[in-house]
């Protein structure tokens, strides 16, 4: 009882010191009382109190500094925020999904909003853009990257704007751009549902994958961990196909066809739910009782799926959420010397609903 009105009090006295910061009851640069006045305001212990005042600093609405005090951060001549996506609204386009944390965490922190689709700046030369983004006087950029490479021009100007940048991809090779970055760590995020099956008690496994991107596993490095785990047919598992229904359904009839498996491990929660549609209609399986089926990403809609999907949830809405923070916090790392951009990893989690809810005992 007495941990839940800690708790309580503790929640209470954020909120309103987060109210007072966002709304300017305390002026920019203005130094806050001490932590023992601030406790004997609120009558709490210095205990209670840090941990607050440690929250609100993470968050970028306070500057604390040993043995000078605790500051409200200078006066933001800047408000909005360029969010930078590209021009796809495909049902798999993780960006729909990343976007609502972005845009319901900014106004938290007294920002605005302005998204540029990726594909207008790539028209334009590079000088044209830095100006055109420096017309804008974003506070900072949120780039969505997933299909930027090192060397492409969009990293350029996004330095030579000279204002904070927050890459989200969830690629591999983290700090391939020098610049602040947010994502999910893909391999380890993949590779935890397939160990979720096994666990569950299934032998043989198959994958359905992308063509030409496999969650930055190769085929060789999973036949290794088939073998290791001494599950069947580690010769026979890989099926590869573009995001068409046609070319899903084409690489379930061969799967099919070369020995049924017992589950089907999808390169997204999109491949799962087409999977899952055609082997009920066309094979009338029984997904899990005869075929279980799991999905990757975390796309909010798997539940209302018939049977609702299992997956490995990447947290979509909280890669958003955390962009923000780390552009709120650019006072700490952007043009520091010796002090390198923050590469938050986002966790993920095994989400299992009923199209892999039975257990599988096997000697």
């Amino acid at each position: 009882m007495e941990k839940q009105v800690c708790e309580y009090k503790k929640d209470r006295i954020y909120h309103l010191l987060r109210e007072r910061l966002v709304s300017n009851f305390y002026k920019p640069g203005e130094r806050l009382p001490n932590d023992r006045s601030f406790a004997k305001e609120f009558k709490v212990s210095l205990v209670t109190l840090r941990p607050i005042l440690k929250r609100l600093s993470e968050e970028g609405l306070l500057i604390r500094v040993l043995r000078q005090g605790t500051f409200v951060p200078p006066e933001r001549k800047a408000n909005t925020v360029l969010v930078v996506i590209p021009q796809n609204n495909n049902i798999e386009n993780p960006t729909q999904y990343i976007l609502p944390g972005i845009e319901t965490t900014l106004p938290l922190y007294g920002l605005n909003i302005e998204i540029a689709y990726l594909e207008d700046f790539r028209k334009l030369d590079m000088k044209t853009c830095i100006e055109k983004i420096k017309q804008i006087k974003p506070y900072g950029i949120i780039l969505f990257a997933s299909s930027i490479m090192p060397d492409d021009p969009e990293l350029i100007w996004a330095k030579g704007a000279n204002v904070p940048v927050v890459i989200v991809s969830n690629r591999k090779n983290d700090n391939r751009y020098n610049l602040a970055k947010i994502g999910v760590n893909t391999k380890e995020a993949w590779i935890s549902g397939f160990k979720y099956l096994v666990n569950k008690g299934y032998k043989k496994i198959k994958i359905l994958t992308l063509k030409t991107d496999s969650r930055d596993w190769s085929e060789k490095e999973l036949a290794q961990i088939y073998r290791k785990m001494g599950l069947q047919n580690p010769n026979d598992f890989f099926y590869k196909a573009i995001f068409t229904q046609e070319s899903i359904e084409s690489a379930i009839d061969l799967m099919i066809q070369n020995g049924i498996p017992d589950a089907i491990y999808c390169y997204s929660d999109f491949y799962a739910s087409i999977a899952m549609n055609y082997l009920q209609k066309k094979y009338k399986k029984q997904i899990p009782e005869q075929i279980a089926i799991m999905g990757y990403c975390g796309y909010p809609g798997r539940i209302f799926l018939s049977p609702s999907l299992s997956t490995v949830d990447t947290h979509y809405k909280l890669q958003g959420q955390k962009a923000v923070k780390i552009l709120t916090t650019a006072e700490t790392w952007f043009q520091k010397p010796g002090i390198k951009p923050p590469i938050i990893t986002v966790p993920f989690t095994v989400d299992e609903k009923e199209s892999t809810s039975l257990k599988i005992v096997k000697k």
